[in-house]
């Protein structure tokens, strides 16, 4: 599914942190933003995700406006800078969570559940604690959260930060495999240009938002 930006503008308090963002991301391809610290990012992922509403433009996804779409309608999948893990459930049951709310018969949601665990490479935690998780394996599930129930754009807000570089390149290339198997879709917002290399796609690879003001 493709995704739209048409002139997306906030202001937080007074202070423009968008001004007239516009872009594309053809169906199937990664996208990174980069840019400092302050600059925006995030605030464009929660405006993309339906967290945020900007204050003029548009998004679109497959063509359709989505600009006042509730979030939970917007089939959009999040991964967060710090996980944002569910404490109180376990990794299968984090993973669950989107197909929970799907309202899926139990059989579809413990085969999808189970495929994630093994893309992901944790076959073996799915009743482990996230609590007890590393750095590393928490994001691997937050990505399997967020990719299980199919989403039709998928946000990525620093999925790397606070990963030694093995791990982080580890990661990356995980990300990267899994958003071309699946044909998704996705954003993702860095300050890493190793980030872009690794996740993003050649041809179609960035949107810089150094220029925009702060």
């Amino acid at each position: 599914m493709s995704l739209d930006l048409v002139s997306i503008g906030v202001s937080i308090a007074g202070r423009r942190v968008l001004h007239d963002v516009s872009f594309s991301v053809p169906t199937g391809h990664t996208l990174a933003v980069r840019g400092p610290s302050g600059i925006g990012k995030s605030t464009l992922l929660r405006v993309v995700s339906g967290l945020l509403v900007a204050d003029h433009g548009r998004v679109l996804i497959d063509g359709h406006d989505v600009t006042s779409v509730p979030t939970h309608r917007r089939s959009v999948g999040f991964v967060f800078q710090d996980s944002q893990l569910f404490p109180h459930l376990d990794v299968a049951g984090n993973i669950a969570f989107g197909l929970r709310m799907q309202r899926l018969e139990r059989s579809h949601i413990d085969a999808s559940v189970a495929e994630w665990l093994t893309r992901v490479g944790l076959a073996d935690r799915a009743h482990q604690s996230v609590r007890t998780l590393s750095g590393g394996e928490q994001r691997r599930v937050a990505l399997a959260r967020a990719l299980a129930p199919r989403p039709k754009v998928l946000l990525l807000d620093e999925p790397f930060s606070g990963l030694d570089n093995e791990l982080r390149v580890r990661l990356a290339e995980l990300v990267h495999d899994l958003l071309h198997d699946t044909d998704t879709t996705a954003l993702l917002v860095t300050h890493d240009d190793d980030d872009v290399r690794r996740v993003a796609d050649a041809d179609h690879h960035l949107a810089d938002l150094t220029d925009e003001p702060t």
